[in-house]
Order: C-alpha cells, then sequence, then structure tokens
C-alpha cells in the first residue's frame, strides 16, 4: 500500500477542491449551481481515487485507480473550461 499522504498528486487534488469549494460557495448565480456541484465533484473525486487506488493492496490496482483520477482531471478541465466560456467563472481563472 502507498501512503498517499505523502504523494505531491494527492495534496495538489486537495488543495485544488478546496479551492474550487470556496469559488463554488462564491458564485453569485442560481442559475450556476449545477455546473459548480459537477466541478466540485469531479475535484474532490481526484484526491478521492489517489487515496482509494492506494490503499487497494495491489500495485495494479492502484494504477487503475490513477487512471480513474486521470479521468476525473479530463472532466474537470472540460467543466472549468464550460464555465468560463458561459461566464460561470472568469475565463482567465478558468484557464488557470
Amino acid at each position: 500500500m502507498h501512503a498517499y499522504e505523502r504523494l505531491d498528486l494527492w495534496k495538489r487534488g486537495i488543495v485544488l477542491a478546496a479551492r474550487l469549494q470556496r469559488a463554488a460557495r462564491a458564485a453569485e448565480s442560481w442559475a450556476d449551481r449545477p455546473l459548480w456541484t459537477q466541478i466540485t465533484r469531479a475535484a474532490a473525486s481526484i484526491p478521492a481515487n489517489v487515496a482509494e487506488g492506494a490503499q487497494r493492496g495491489s500495485e495494479r490496482e492502484f494504477v487503475r485507480f490513477l487512471g480513474i483520477a486521470m479521468a476525473s482531471a479530463a472532466e474537470l478541465h472540460s467543466l472549468l473550461r464550460l464555465a468560463g466560456e458561459s461566464g460561470a467563472l472568469a475565463d482567465d481563472k478558468a484557464r488557470a
């Protein structure tokens, strides 16, 4: 098993998810709430899958869950681009 709390990927995922949670709370428009819910879920999924895979007990399972985390990162990237294009998030922040 891997000590996931020492992995930079996990640490950065936690910071990113927390940052997006704060941004979601600050969102002004109720129309944007469903998009923000999906954004925060995708962001939280990244470190969650890293942690889950690390605790599965085999290298193969860890790699599988890292793949799931990567898919969540791609989903998050797409959602942030959508948020930028739709005005739910300032375009410069969507690209950061």
